[in-house]
């Protein structure tokens, strides 16, 4: 696929699966906003990748900031490439077998990520939600 000139958000594109595929695009010459937490590296790998890459600090659970993160790459163009690779990692058992302390906020993660990233339709695509995308 080219991505030459494309503009991408990558939630989660400050570390592991994230972090590659900003790698990757930006390489492929897409213009490509790291959506992820104030507290990650983001802002350094934005810096080190150029000018074809900005970071924007996104909580995705939170709807209003991953807006900001929307719009940042709408100042490149439209944005057609979403990639969500946003999470939390956490032990989710202990040796109990019971949840760990993170068992709560990684579900809660899991079920407002999809309300607030994968349901949101692509801006400049009126009346066009993410089913268009799927083929249905």
């Amino acid at each position: 696929m080219r991505v030459a000139g494309m503009s991408a958000v990558v939630t989660g594109g400050a570390s592991g699966l994230g972090l590659g595929t900003v790698n990757r695009l930006a390489e492929a010459g897409a213009h490509v906003v790291i959506a992820d937490l104030p507290s990650s590296p983001g802002q350094k790998i934005a810096d080190a990748l150029g000018d074809r890459v900005r970071f924007v600090p996104t909580d995705v659970t939170d709807e209003d900031q991953f807006r900001a993160a929307l719009a940042a790459a709408g100042e490149a163009g439209p944005p057609r490439i979403l990639v969500h690779c946003a999470g939390i990692n956490h032990t989710l058992r202990s040796s109990t077998g019971t949840g760990g302390p993170g068992t709560r906020r990684v579900r809660e993660s899991d079920r407002s990520q999809p309300r607030g990233v994968l349901q949101r339709p692509a801006p400049g695509r009126r009346g066009h939600g993410g089913h268009r995308a799927c083929g249905r």
